[in-house]
């Protein structure tokens, strides 16, 4: 009895001794685990943080070395702007008008006169002129809105011969140019808020190099712009003031009979003249090539005939 006693106390004995054992194992693995984990995630997020301090640095870099340049700006440009022309795109359109006129008149000092009158009317200037004997030329600058009544008000003038008109739609160049100056404009203000940030000496000098550039192109495109606009808001009308045939200052003129004779003499003259040029060239440059001509007939074909003499002997 008391040997089966103390079998069961040692079983239990060993049983309590393996559970401690067992459990003691188990939270050492587990604090070892956890110590493990922690020493691998500690360099990561060294890593991390060195990362996002790189990171910081290079953005900051970026942005004192920035370099200015068209396509960049034309992206970062409000949409609002490229709206709006499409907007004025629609609702009006720019165009270039010009009308040409030939005008006969029976006195071209009338019809000058007329011409002042009928810019002077329209509001408009003479920007170019040229008179002569016979006529008179006249580049006249009309407001667009009066092109079409001035063109079919010319009776005071003279006796309309011709009468064009060219329309040229420039809508898209002008509001291209007036899209493309604001966002100079928006780059010009970019570059000039980077050159007060920077401090390095080399990107100080390509800031301003990028700012120079961008003045120059704003002055151009403008100077553009201002050109065409000027076109649009003015339509140019080319007049020419011509007389009749046979006719001057003072009306109807006879033709010259005596100039008229003479000119004719004058022309079959150089006829003959140029008839016995091309005869004379024939004969100098003619005859040496008639006689090669010639002396190579005679070397085959005559006496001396080679070729005959050639094909007799194939023929036996």
């Amino acid at each position: 009895m008391k040997k089966t006693k103390y079998l069961l106390n040692s079983i239990i004995s060993f049983t309590l001794i393996g559970l401690l054992t067992l459990a003691s194992c188990s939270k050492k693995v587990s604090t070892q685990n956890f110590s493990y984990q922690d020493s691998e995630a500690a360099p990561m997020m060294r890593s991390l943080g060195a990362n996002a301090k790189l990171a910081s640095k290079s953005m900051a870099m970026d942005t004192a070395s920035f370099s200015a340049n068209e396509s960049f700006v034309e992206e970062a440009a409000p949409q609002a702007i490229m709206e709006k022309g499409g907007d004025a795109l629609q609702s009006e359109k720019k165009l270039i008008k010009t009308g040409n006129l030939t005008i006969e008149t029976d006195s071209l000092d009338k019809s000058n006169a007329a011409i002042e009158a009928w810019v002077k009317n329209y509001e408009g200037f003479i920007s170019n002129s040229s008179i002569t004997e016979r006529n008179a030329w006249f580049c006249i600058k009309v407001p667009a809105a009066k092109f079409e009544e001035a063109m079919n008000n010319t009776s005071g003038i003279g006796r309309v011969l011709t009468h064009g008109t060219n329309v040229d739609d420039v809508s898209e160049q002008y509001y291209d140019l007036e899209s493309r100056i604001k966002n100079k404009k928006i780059m010009k203000e970019k570059l000039e808020g980077y050159l007060k940030q920077a401090k390095d000496v080399k990107d100080l000098l390509q800031i301003e190099r990028e700012l120079n550039s961008v003045i120059s192109n704003i002055d151009s495109m403008e100077g553009n712009l201002k050109r065409l606009s000027n076109q649009v808001q003015y339509s140019t009308i080319n007049v020419n003031i011509v007389l009749p045939a046979n006719h001057d200052e003072h009306g109807f003129v006879f033709p010259d009979i005596k100039n008229g004779f003479t000119e004719f003499i004058s022309t079959i003259l150089n006829f003959f003249v140029l008839l016995f040029k091309l005869l004379l060239l024939i004969v100098i440059c003619g005859c040496p090539i008639l006689l090669i001509l010639a002396f190579f007939f005679w070397l085959l074909f005559g006496k001396i005939g080679l070729i005959r003499k050639l094909y007799n002997k194939l023929k036996k």
